[in-house]
C-alpha cells in the first residue's frame, strides 16, 4: 500500500483497510490544526488507487470495511469519488462500508441526489469535523463554517442515509467562554440525528498557529476544570439520541455513553468530579502539556 505523508485515522477504523486518495487538508487555515501544516494538498492518480487496491485484494480479500485516507477525501468531485467506489467494489466485493474523512463544505458541493447514489455505492459513514456550535469561535479559529452551515449540510447527509460521526472540541472558546460554546452547541446537535459525537478537549501542540497566540497573550486556554464543566453543561443541553464518546488520549475524564439512557449517570459523574477536585489534585496525574500529538 502506497503512502505519501502520515496516516491519521479515527480510533475506530483501526482494522480498516487504510486506502490514500488524498493528502493534506484543502482548507488548512484552522488555528488549533497542525496536522497538515507543512504537506500541500493533493489528489492520488487513479493508477495509483488501482495498484493500492490490488494489493489489498490480495492481502485483505474479507475486510468488510476501507477508509478513504486523507485530510477531507470527500471534498473530491462526486464523479471521482464514484469512481474511486466503483473501483472498491470491483477489488474488494465483500467490502460493505466505505468511511472517510470530511469538511462541511466538502458536503455542500454536493446535491442530496448525490449523496444517495455514494451512499448506494457503499460511502455510508463519514467523520465530520464541526469543532463547536460557537459562531464566534469558529470564526477567531478561521474554521471557515458556521453552526448554521453545519445544520444545512449535516441534514443532507441525514436525508441520503449517510450515517456521520461529528466532532465537538471542548475549548475552543477559551477562558471562560466553555458554558457558552456548550449550550450553543447542544442547539446545534439538538437540530441533528448524529450517529455519535466525539468531545476532544483542546490540546495546544507547539507546531500549531495556536501556540503563537497564546504566548503573544490573544488566547487564554481554559483550564481543566472549565473544559469538564463545559462538557457537563454540554451534556445537559443535548437531548438527542446518540452516542458521546470522550475516549481520546486528549480527555481527561474518557466515557462513552448512550442518549438519553446514560445521561443521569454521565452528568452525576462529571458532577461529582468538579464538586471534589481541584486544579492541583488534576496537575498532580494530568499535565496536558505533555501528550503527544495525535
Amino acid at each position: 500500500m502506497h503512502y505519501s505523508a502520515p496516516v491519521y485515522r479515527p480510533p475506530g477504523e483501526a482494522n480498516s483497510i487504510l486506502l490514500e486518495v488524498t493528502v493534506g487538508c484543502t482548507h488548512n487555515k484552522c488555528e488549533f490544526c497542525y496536522v497538515y501544516k507543512d504537506i500541500s494538498f493533493s489528489v492520488s492518480p487513479m493508477e495509483q488507487i488501482e495498484k493500492d487496491l490490488k494489493v489489498a485484494s490480495l492481502r485483505f480479500p474479507e475486510n468488510k470495511r476501507i477508509y478513504l485516507v486523507g485530510g477531507n477525501p470527500f471534498v473530491l468531485p462526486f464523479e471521482k469519488l464514484k469512481n474511486i467506489a466503483v473501483m472498491i467494489n470491483k477489488y474488494l466485493p465483500k467490502c460493505e462500508v466505505i468511511t472517510t474523512f470530511a469538511r462541511i463544505s466538502d458536503i455542500k458541493n454536493k446535491t442530496v441526489v448525490q449523496l444517495k447514489e455514494l451512499k448506494k455505492l457503499g460511502i455510508s459513514f463519514i467523520y465530520v469535523g464541526t469543532e463547536s456550535g460557537n459562531d464566534e469561535a469558529l470564526r477567531f479559529m478561521k474554521k471557515g463554517i458556521t453552526a448554521a452551515d453545519s445544520v444545512e449540510q449535516l441534514k443532507k447527509l441525514e436525508e441520503a442515509g449517510i450515517r456521520y460521526f461529528a466532532m465537538y472540541l471542548a475549548g475552543l472558546g477559551g477562558h471562560r467562554n466553555g458554558e457558552k460554546s456548550a449550550i450553543e452547541t447542544a442547539k446545534m446537535f439538538n437540530q441533528l440525528s448524529p450517529r455519535g459525537i466525539g468531545i476532544m478537549s483542546l490540546t495546544i501542540y507547539d507546531n500549531a498557529p495556536l501556540k503563537k497566540m497564546v504566548e503573544n497573550g490573544e488566547f487564554v486556554q481554559a483550564t481543566e476544570l472549565e473544559l469538564i464543566k463545559e462538557i457537563a453543561v454540554f451534556i445537559k443541553n443535548l437531548n438527542i439520541s446518540t452516542t458521546v464518546t470522550t475516549q481520546h488520549i486528549v480527555s481527561l475524564i474518557p466515557f462513552k455513553v448512550k442518549f438519553p439512557e446514560d445521561k443521569e449517570q454521565i452528568m452525576g459523574r462529571l458532577m461529582d468530579f468538579l464538586e471534589n477536585t481541584s486544579e492541583e489534585q488534576i496537575s498532580q496525574n494530568f499535565d496536558r502539556k505533555n501528550i503527544r500529538s495525535i
